[in-house]
Order: structure tokens, then sequence, then C-alpha cells
């Protein structure tokens, strides 16, 4: 699998919203200023606690019920 770099993220976005064709590459300026939004929105995902990512660990014993329900 190609690693993703940010360069990659915003080229793609920029090719969803039609500001760049298909085989166009992005100028230095689109670049510069899409990192400066991509690094916006990740702030801002990392200050909300509904997208802060954790993992958590849960031990429980088997009981033989059929059905258990995660999330």
């Amino acid at each position: 699998m190609p690693t993703t770099t940010a360069a990659v993220i915003i080229s793609d976005a920029l090719k969803e919203i039609l500001v760049i064709g298909e085989g166009e590459q992005p100028s230095a300026t689109m670049l510069s200023d899409g990192l400066r939004m991509l690094n916006r929105l990740l702030d801002t995902l990392s200050n909300n606690n509904d997208f802060a990512y954790f993992a958590s660990m849960e031990q429980k014993a088997l009981t033989g019920q059929q059905m258990l329900t995660i999330g």
C-alpha cells in the first residue's frame, strides 16, 4: 500500500472539488494553502472529544449469552 502524504490528501481534495483535473499537479501555492487548511482541520478535530482517538480494553466473563452489543 503506498504511503499517503499530506500532498496526496490535498491533491485528492482539489480533484474532488474540481480545482484540478485528473493528471494535473497542484501548484506550490495550492499545496501550501492546502497544508495550512489541513493542519487547521486536524487541530480542530484533535480538540473535539468526539474525534479524539483512544483505545480501551475490557475483560468480560463468558456467560453463554448469545448476543452482545459493543459500542
